[in-house]
């Protein structure tokens, strides 16, 4: 495997096999500040279900808006 710095300066660095397939796992980032500040949030509410239901429905969805895939389909298709 090489790596492979994709357009624009914040775009993850990718993992491009030899064939030239790329991970999809990898064109999804997550900002560690903000989800630090999300689960601080959810740890303080009553409900850690529901907190935890609704930031995994944003994860579901960002990574969706990031790859044009659905997570399911990555997780238990690839």
């Amino acid at each position: 495997m090489r790596d492979h710095l994709m357009e624009g300066p914040y775009a993850p660095i990718v993992k491009v096999e030899e064939d030239g397939d790329i991970d999809i796992r990898k064109l999804s980032r997550v900002d560690t500040i903000y989800m630090y500040e999300r689960v601080q949030e959810i740890l303080d509410m009553d409900d850690l279900a529901y907190g935890l239901s609704r930031l995994h429905d944003e994860l579901a969805r960002n990574f969706h808006i990031d790859t044009g895939r659905k997570v399911g389909e990555v997780l238990f298709n690839d």
